[in-house]
């Protein structure tokens, strides 16, 4: 079974609609780099760049990783942003405006006959080039209209029509389709399932926030996060504090990384979530001095020290040119989740007594935020470990590890192959964190209530 439960019904994931009917109309096609319709343009080449510039996609990918977007999301915008530029014969970006970007959308929709959502999606990828790419907020933009889609009103089995649907399959088709209606996984998720995330014994899939029982469907699920009872109720003075996540009301950390900074504060302030009273921390990012995203973190510490993880209130800005006074303007919100909401559920953001091999959800919101955590290390200190050290200043290392760091491989399963390692200090928390093979590191450059952070070294 090479370890998965469910790809030998799987054919084609990922393929949709939109990619299949564009297959047919000569604009996409599956493997090969295709031409674009009937301008029989290569979508080999990749617009030229001004000399000692990066490629233009090379760039909105560089963009895309920095923000964190899905590895899909990528793949979806430079794809079309490839289509917009050969469509038009590769006229300069300058040149062109609204009528060009409605003519795009227009061939697509009359003779590639895409549906609305597709066409959003080619729309928001060109709004994205321009905007975050090439930094330019041009008023047309806004005036370019969208295509409206139809209401739909969802149609759903019944219980005995999804029995009688199951009862119809045999061997691993059955099992991949129970999976679906039981515990609710989505078809990505139950492709990617393992023999590892099954525990028998149990009767559980590991990895879903609270764990799902095998033969339990979604309606008879109680949708709380079921923590009431192990939660204090007093947040801001928990009995069992965590000694690598501290989140005493007023601690402040100060990171750098690049040209940004970052800012993090444990406000006086909680937030009550599907029963449960939670901490408010806030994290602030700032680029060359202007603020880039603003997000509330909302945490809950248990009994056994465990730190959950409820939700984030998410807001992206952005500034722009000619602005007066220049104020950061909010363009997303983008990866907020809130348990209870939605379906989306809480995760555990660090483990009381982290064990070496383990593997913990930290946040869970489907096809929005699906973080994991595996702990590397809890005995790290600069030198006992080689691939460790990678990427990791040895001056500050050595000056918060004497031996008892903890280590952990922090990974999204909406962006497969894409991975940071994060590097815990007991009493301070997060130090560092390092994109393997990327050179990129944010490090600690201060906080206000360990006498360590004094004097620490720069990056």
């Amino acid at each position: 079974m090479a370890g998965r439960v469910c790809a030998v019904l799987y054919r084609g994931g990922g393929v949709g609609e939109a990619d299949k009917t564009l297959k047919a109309k000569g604009i996409v096609q599956r493997g090969a780099r295709p031409t674009v319709g009937k301008h029989g343009m290569d979508r080999h080449e990749d617009p030229a760049p001004a000399r000692g510039q990066p490629r233009l996609l090379d760039q909105v990918r560089g963009v895309i990783r920095r923000l964190h977007y899905s590895i899909r999301t990528e793949q979806a915008y430079v794809d079309w942003i490839r289509r917009f530029i050969l469509f038009h014969r590769k006229r300069h970006l300058a040149e062109m405006g609204a009528s060009e970007v409605e003519a795009f959308l227009t061939y697509l929709a009359v003779q590639g006959k895409v549906a609305a959502s597709t066409q959003n999606q080619a729309l928001n990828a060109i709004v994205f080039l321009y905007r975050k790419v090439l930094k330019k907020d041009f008023g047309w933009l806004e005036g370019v209209e969208r295509a409206k889609k139809p209401a739909r009103l969802p149609v759903v089995f019944t219980r005995q029509e999804a029995r009688a649907v199951l009862a119809r399959l045999d061997s691993i088709r059955w099992v991949m389709a129970s999976l679906l209606y039981g515990p609710g996984l989505r078809l990505m998720e139950c492709t990617r399932l393992r023999v590892k995330d099954v525990d028998f014994d149990q009767h559980q899939l590991i990895g879903r926030v609270p764990a799902l029982r095998l033969g339990e469907e979604v309606s008879e699920r109680e949708p709380r996060m079921e923590l009431t009872q192990h939660v204090l109720c007093l947040p801001r003075n928990p009995t069992n504090p965590n000694a690598f996540f501290p989140l005493r009301v007023g601690n402040r950390w100060e990171y750098r990384g690049g040209a940004e900074t970052v800012s993090i504060k444990v406000l006086n302030e909680t937030k009550a979530i599907d029963g449960v009273r939670c901490l408010v921390a806030r994290d602030q990012v700032f680029e060359d001095g202007d603020l880039i995203e603003d997000t509330d973190d909302w945490f809950a510490t248990a009994k056994d020290g465990d730190v959950w993880y409820c939700g984030e209130e998410t807001k992206d800005f952005e500034t722009f040119p000619g602005d007066r006074p220049r104020l950061p303007e909010l363009v997303s919100i983008d990866g907020s989740f809130k348990a209870g909401r939605d379906g989306d559920k809480p995760g555990i953001i660090f483990r009381a007594a982290p064990v070496p091999g383990e593997v913990y959800l930290e946040e869970f919101s489907l096809g929005n935020a699906e973080d994991m955590a595996e702990v590397l290390s809890t005995t790290y200190r600069f030198g006992s470990d080689p691939a460790l050290d990678e990427g990791v200043p040895r001056a500050l290392a050595e000056r918060l590890c004497p031996g008892d760091c903890v280590v952990t491989r922090n990974f999204s399963l909406l962006e497969p192959g894409i991975s940071e390692r994060k590097y815990y200090a007991r009493g301070i928390g997060v130090f560092l964190e390092v994109k393997p093979g990327s050179g990129e590191v944010v490090q600690l450059t201060g906080c206000n209530f360990d006498d360590r952070c004094a004097g620490l070294p720069a990056p």
